[in-house]
């Protein structure tokens, strides 16, 4: 019984196996019937097997004897498959295409919403500039009506962050020294001189800091709160030429008003303080505790503005540290010779005196010689 089953199974097997072997002749033949009106199909086509040129009409080839039914149905299907990759080619194409068309999209996107945002950003700044601008001018306008307070107020007044300011009132006092000052010489007659208008007059010679932030020019030594030294009398004109500029750009200085150098008689009436002694603080000097940085002192060389006490007007090393540029002449057949005073940190004790005088070529700079600076009406 068993082996009945197992032999009926077998024939049923073949008879399917060679239902499709039939299946497909059969199928090759109707594409070969196809092909025959077929245009895409050659009339001569290769043989499957030869590969020799064969009729697609033909039965077989007529060299090796392959049914032609078979050699028409695989160029079909090879044509089917050239196409078939032609369209999906195509459709990738089609895709990237579609994905670059969406890539340039976004990064057109992007860059609108980067532009938007840039111009969002600028006029973000553009409006934070206006009112730092507006600020900056309240503030300046602010400190412009301090500043004209304090002058109409004649109170001390500050510049360049720390070039300190004092107003000096008119006055009458007796310049030059007795005879019998130790130290007099005959150019330094007593005279009644009267200071008709007042000024201000700088706290500090001026630094080399300062000289430097007014003229952009690095000093020869360079100590930042050390007095500028080795500037000719030129050199202190055009600092006092550039700070009443950069003072008036700023609407910090009054009209008819410049920084300037005191004269002669400004600065002997600054530097006495209402004294007449040959110092401001007497007539003696000590060793042992120096008023003043000169040759006695021992220093050997410029200090700090500031270091030693102020006078009773509040200004500072009027005796040593350095000789200070006033605006006059010497005498007139000195030739172009100018006035420095207050003597230097290389300066004998009688050099120092409120009285001393002493002159100089104005183009010739020394590392004894620096300034300090005036305020007030222009001649």
């Amino acid at each position: 019984m068993e082996y009945l089953v197992e032999v009926r199974l077998s024939n049923l097997l073949l008879m399917c196996l060679l239902t499709v072997g039939c299946g497909e002749e059969i199928q090759r033949k109707v594409e070969q019937e196809k092909a025959k009106d077929d245009p895409t199909v050659p009339l001569l086509i290769a043989c499957e097997a030869c590969k020799e040129k064969v009729a697609k009409k033909s039965k077989q080839c007529p060299q090796c004897g392959h049914p032609t039914a078979d050699s028409v149905f695989i160029f079909k299907k090879r044509v089917e498959e050239i196409r078939e990759r032609k369209e999906e080619l195509a459709r990738l194409a089609k895709l990237k295409a579609e994905e670059e068309k969406k890539r340039e999209e976004e990064l057109a996107r992007l860059e609108k919403a980067r532009a938007e945002e840039e111009m969002r950003r600028k006029e973000e700044l553009a409006r934070l500039a206006i009112l730092e601008a507006e600020e900056q001018r309240r503030r300046d306008e602010q400190a412009r009506q301090m500043f004209y307070q304090k002058l109409k107020n004649r109170e001390n007044y500050v510049i360049l962050s720390d070039l300190e300011m004092i107003w000096v009132p008119e006055g009458t006092f007796t310049m030059g020294s007795p005879e019998n000052e130790k130290g007099h010489q005959p150019d330094e007659k007593q005279k009644e001189v009267t200071i008709k208008s007042g000024f201000y007059l700088g706290k500090y010679e001026v630094t080399q800091a300062q000289y430097s932030s007014v003229t952009g020019i690095a000093p020869y030594f360079q100590k930042d709160n050390r007095p500028v030294e080795n500037v000719t009398w030129q050199n202190s004109i055009e600092f006092c030429s550039k700070l009443t500029q950069s003072e008036s750009n700023k609407g910090r200085l009054p009209d008819g008003m410049k920084y300037t150098l005191p004269t002669e008689a400004e600065w002997e009436y600054a530097c006495r303080a209402g004294t007449s002694s040959s110092y401001f603080w007497g007539d003696n000097l000590s060793y042992l505790d120096p008023q003043a940085n000169y040759v006695e002192a021992g220093l050997g060389q410029t200090s700090d503005v500031g270091k030693y006490e102020a006078n009773p007007w509040g200004f500072y090393d009027m005796h040593g540290n350095v000789w200070e540029w006033t605006s006059d002449l010497y005498f007139i057949n000195y030739g172009t010779a100018r006035v420095r005073r207050g003597g230097s940190w290389d300066s004998a004790y009688s050099n120092i005196r409120s009285a001393k005088r002493h002159y100089r070529s104005p183009e010739n700079p020394s590392n004894l010689i620096g300034f300090r600076i005036a305020l007030k009406q222009a001649d």
